[in-house]
């Protein structure tokens, strides 16, 4: 379809110091490239004569709340082309507008082919297929290369987060970065499905003890049920004549042990716990706070935990209130169900015994607030997770630290181990996730996708597949 593809830095530079903008053009047969958009249903804009601009064919934008900026303005655009257009002294059209690191445009504008590592020299026909990516063809000094393109967005060589949107075809890996060191590890890092369907930031996701149902809770104040086999939506809980459902966001969800039930924790500082069966509102939890954060439920299933402002400690059969401690943040039942970890005041983790309610412990490392907690499924590791971008290893046996996990570039808001406990599975801020290996500490490989902020990760019951919510609104399966 094209005859070749490049991208181009204008040297502008934004409100923001460490973002330029940049051009994402395309050189090749014009007249192919705009029945192409024509036959997906794309509006282009004639900016001058040689000027073209696709500004809804790119699905790839940056949605961060921090760097949430678009170029509306044509003129402002046009100017900002133009340079560009001179350069190359042909037609050119500019699918996007985005914003790029200082340090990739300098590493880009010194070596982009060196940068651009990934994409290598093959055989087309030898190329294996892919559902979710439409393969395009493109040359460098005679030589023919093939990168993969998300279906449905306009093909440009990198998208606002340099993910690796580019498939190495020796190795058909587009969507992570391995450590060859640690390349012996069996665990989900091939992307499965996109499921689509939040109207907003998805903050929660949890898997039913049998691997086939997703649960997913949002900012759009729903909880959606999802066949994990297919991807297609089951069920939507949200608020209507017909039943209770949250007024608010909803925070955290989670099913029981034997899968019975699904608790959901809101804005609306209430606790619901949903019938598996009826679908309908078996209990709701009126808790005490500006709402309910994270919630637990205890390895046998009759005590729920939750977050809000307070730990309150629930019966889950009768509703009442056992105990209330002074945590925050985050909790986790250990797999005995004898103790209860939690966030605790000045960036530390607190760990109370669950039948009489007293501390047993406090662990200080952290240089910022605790935002994740996991359990070892022998009970012998905590790991946590801060906004100080860290993650780190606790000893249960001695409640000293065992080593600290670096590599996320922003605050760490969720953990979960493994089943066969070797290995941990981190969602961050900077919009990765990311496997470690528990024995050494060491990063394994690092997965790419989401295009903001992911919430959440949960791995199902066999360890086959990971799941990931983000702030940009979709839920990921990994296998």
């Amino acid at each position: 379809m094209l005859e070749s593809l490049i991208s181009i830095m204008d040297g502008s530079y934004t409100d923001h110091a460490f973002y330029n903008r940049t051009c994402g053009i395309i050189n090749g047969n014009q007249e192919k490239m705009i029945q192409y958009l024509e036959e997906m249903a794309v509006n282009i804009e004639r900016l001058s004569e040689r000027i073209l601009y696709a500004p809804n064919a790119l699905s790839v934008q940056d949605i961060s709340k921090s760097r949430q900026q678009y170029i509306d303005d044509l003129k402002d655009v046009r100017q900002s082309l133009e340079p560009v257009q001179r350069a190359m002294g042909e037609q050119i059209l500019s699918s996007a507008m985005i914003f790029t690191p200082n340090k990739m445009q300098k590493a880009l504008t010194k070596n982009p082919w060196k940068v651009l590592m990934n994409i290598h020299p093959v055989n087309a026909a030898t190329c294996p297929s892919n559902a979710d990516m439409t393969p395009v063809l493109f040359n460098h000094n005679d030589m023919q290369y093939i990168g993969w393109q998300m279906r449905g967005a306009l093909p440009i060589l990198f998208d606002c987060q340099y993910d690796e949107l580019w498939l190495n075809r020796l190795e058909f890996q587009s969507s992570f970065k391995i450590n060859k060191e640690e390349s012996d590890y069996l665990i989900p890092k091939r992307l499965l499905y996109t499921l689509q369907g939040h109207k907003d930031w998805v903050n929660s996701v949890a898997i039913n003890p049998k691997g086939n149902i997703l649960a997913s809770g949002s900012e759009d104040n729903t909880i959606k049920l999802w066949d994990m086999h297919t991807g297609k939506e089951r069920h939507t809980f949200k608020k209507g004549w017909w039943q209770k459902g949250h007024d608010a966001p909803v925070r955290t969800i989670l099913f029981s042990p034997e899968g019975h039930l699904l608790a959901s924790g809101s804005d609306d500082n209430t606790i619901k716990l949903w019938n598996m069966k009826t679908y309908k509102v078996q209990r709701t939890l009126q808790s005490g706070g500006l709402g309910v954060r994270t919630i637990a439920f205890s390895p046998n299933g009759r005590i729920l935990a939750s977050e809000s402002e307070t730990i309150q400690l629930w019966e889950v059969k009768t509703g009442k209130v056992l105990l209330t401690l002074k945590g925050q943040n985050t909790i986790a039942f250990s797999p005995d169900g004898l103790m209860l970890a939690s966030g605790g005041d000045n960036n530390t983790i607190k760990l109370w015994e669950v039948s009489t309610g007293n501390e047993i412990g406090t662990l200080k490392r952290h240089g910022n607030i605790v935002t994740a907690l996991a359990f070892s499924p022998d009970g012998n590791t905590l790991a946590s997770g801060s906004e100080d971008d860290t993650i780190k290893l606790w000893d249960l046996a001695t409640f000293k630290q065992r080593r600290t996990l670096v590599g996320h570039e922003h605050s760490v808001f969720s953990v979960v181990f493994h089943p066969n406990g070797q290995t941990l599975a981190s969602a961050s801020s900077d919009d990765t996730i990311k496997y470690w290996a528990i024995k050494t500490g060491h990063e394994i490989v690092t997965l790419y996708g989401h295009d903001c902020t992911v919430n959440s990760v949960a791995f199902s019951p066999n360890g086959q597949i990971l799941v990931s919510a983000s702030n940009d609104k979709t839920i990921k399966l990994w296998q």
